[in-house]
């Protein structure tokens, strides 16, 4: 009942994404982001594009452990003049440089670190450099405001140098030769669609249900190979099972709800028709409340609701004896207000100190110190 009330209250309404509800760079520098990734043996709700959508992620099953995201700020001198921070993306030094602008959401290049990599015949030897590769133009991952029916696209060019040390009869034929990658991406982007999505909490089961917004890519890149300065040869290509100008596809079904740049969920799927998923990530870090382990009292109500104004209206048929109190939490599950409840004939008010910004709220009902319920509420100020 408490996802129905949650959903009856916010998935009749489509949420536009903008620099006033999306983090600015101050905010968003030295945070950590926790994702979880999905397993062979996650079921999928239909991904496809739909409006006032409620897509539940509470039969994905998780692989063990998480992989996480640091937002560093970047430091002085560095080669990304516009870029605000970088995320770490895991181990070795791969980071990849944003900023959050009025305008969007905008990332810059990456850094790629000093690594060794054997090409499966004795000796041969592909080192990537330690370097910044600056895209040619900047990618803009999500424009601001975001709503149904936004499209942007994005074309840039990266260049990734390496050295070759390749042989033949333990004869160097390219003896660390100066290597490059060059790609070619061109990416074509849409907000699809909009809704609400829970998704899988640890093994309790969903969270409560999230506004969001789905956005399709379309991302293909092609992949030239040039070793001293010229297209590499054909033998070369095929000893290392590439092909030159090779096209790569992805097509990515990205959520994203208000207050977080990464996607609540990102989806990767086999096709162009978004019917069969490959991999999945779900952002776990801010998931507040989960439905599946509360013992919901659907007699209780909170009014009015919306609210306008400072005091909300509790009441609690039948009240257990002992002592009440209350939490109440924003969409990111901080608390922001937390006292005692003093309940007169079943019924008492919780008085805020000044207005809340107009959105979606969390009232938590607890007695004696156990949760009892929890609701939405939404603000209208």
């Amino acid at each position: 009942m408490a996802a129905s009330l949650f959903c009856s209250s916010q998935a009749s309404a489509q949420i536009t994404l903008s620099s006033s509800n999306m983090p600015t760079n101050a905010a968003y520098i030295g945070t950590n982001d926790s994702l979880r990734n999905d397993s062979s043996a996650s079921v999928y709700p239909n991904l496809q594009p739909a409006t006032n959508a409620m897509w539940n992620l509470s039969g994905m099953v998780y692989t063990v452990g998480s992989s996480s995201v640091y937002h560093v700020a970047v430091p002085s001198g560095s080669a990304f003049t516009s870029a605000a921070y970088y995320d770490s993306l895991g181990a070795g030094g791969f980071n990849a440089f944003y900023s959050n602008t009025a305008t969007g959401i905008v990332n810059f290049g990456f850094h790629v670190p000093h690594q060794a990599n054997y090409l499966g015949t004795a000796g041969d030897t592909l080192t990537t450099l330690n370097q910044d590769v600056i895209l040619t133009a900047p990618d803009t991952v999500l424009p601001f405001p975001a709503t149904l029916g936004r499209n942007w696209s994005n074309a840039y060019t990266t260049n990734v140098n390496a050295t070759l040390l390749y042989l033949v009869s333990g004869f160097p034929v390219y003896n660390n030769a100066p290597t490059q990658f060059r790609s070619h991406i061109t990416e074509t982007d849409t907000v699809v669609g909009w809704g609400s999505m829970s998704v899988k909490v640890g093994t309790t089961g969903g969270s409560q249900y999230f506004p969001v917004l789905q956005v399709k890519r379309v991302n293909i890149q092609q992949d030239s190979i040039f070793v001293n300065g010229t297209p590499a040869p054909a033998a070369l290509l095929t000893a290392a099972g590439v092909s030159q100008g090779q096209l790569t596809y992805t097509y990515t079904m990205d959520f994203y709800r208000a207050n977080e740049i990464v996607p609540l969920g990102s989806f990767t799927f086999t096709n162009n028709v978004f019917d069969t998923v490959s991999a999945a990530t779900i952002h776990y870090e801010r998931i507040p409340l989960s439905i599946s382990s509360i013992a919901y009292n659907d007699n209780i109500n909170i009014y009015p609701n919306p609210l306008t104004g400072n005091t909300i209206h509790v009441a609690v048929p039948s009240a257990a004896a002992g002592t009440w109190s209350y939490e109440l939490i924003n969409i990111m599950g901080q608390v922001i207000a937390n006292n005692t409840l003093t309940l007169n004939a079943d019924q008492a008010d919780i008085h805020l100190s000044a207005p809340l910004a107009k959105g979606i709220y969390y009232v938590r009902l607890n007695n004696n110190g156990q949760q009892v319920t929890v609701k939405a509420l939404s603000i209208e100020n």
